[in-house]
């Protein structure tokens, strides 16, 4: 398990959380144990550690969960053209002009970027992976017992969750693509 991550307080700081946890967590750790798995699951290669490794991500998942929700409830404030406002040359506007002018912005920027929509995107995508977490760790666990219904259940669920976590990851990206545009 990886050390939590702090709330960041910038934009810079949110980007790179949310790189951190979606490239380097989410895809090139968490989808790359199960396409490893997937090979195991087909009989493409034998590797008598893909299951405990994917079983890990699964039970990383929950707090690595509770993190990027995080990252997604503070999305709107952080990426938010007011931040503009509050450093470099337009800091050094009057109060007056400052205010009004930042005012206008976020309204404009709220109404064509619709940050909350993506929010709300983002949260579906992430209980879409949390489902088919859920329904991996069962088959998985099941397969312990003699229940699964075999490698071929697993590897559907792992496909499915593949697909769930490639969806969550597009949404964050998406998210992350919302900074200051206007």
């Amino acid at each position: 398990m990886g050390k939590a991550l702090e709330p960041p307080t910038t934009v810079d700081g949110w980007d790179t959380a949310r790189a951190r946890f979606s490239h380097d967590w989410l895809k090139n750790g968490f989808s790359v144990a199960l396409g490893k798995f997937t090979n195991v699951l087909t009989g493409a290669v034998e590797d008598p550690d893909a299951a405990n490794q994917v079983l890990a991500y699964l039970d990383e998942w929950p707090a690595k969960r509770e993190e990027i929700e995080r990252l997604i409830d503070i999305a709107p404030v952080i990426l938010s053209p007011v931040e503009l406002f509050r450093q470099g040359p337009l800091s050094a506007l009057d109060d007056q002009s400052r205010n009004t002018l930042a005012t206008i912005i976020e309204e404009k920027w709220r109404n064509s970027v619709q940050p909350e929509r993506m929010v709300r995107d983002a949260k579906t995508f992430a209980q879409r992976v949390d489902t088919a977490c859920e329904a991996l760790k069962e088959s998985m666990m099941g397969s312990k017992s003699g229940t699964s219904g075999g490698k071929a259940n697993q590897a559907i669920r792992v496909d499915g969750l593949r697909i769930a976590i490639l969806e969550f990851a597009e949404a964050l990206s998406v998210l992350g693509r919302s900074r200051y545009v206007v």
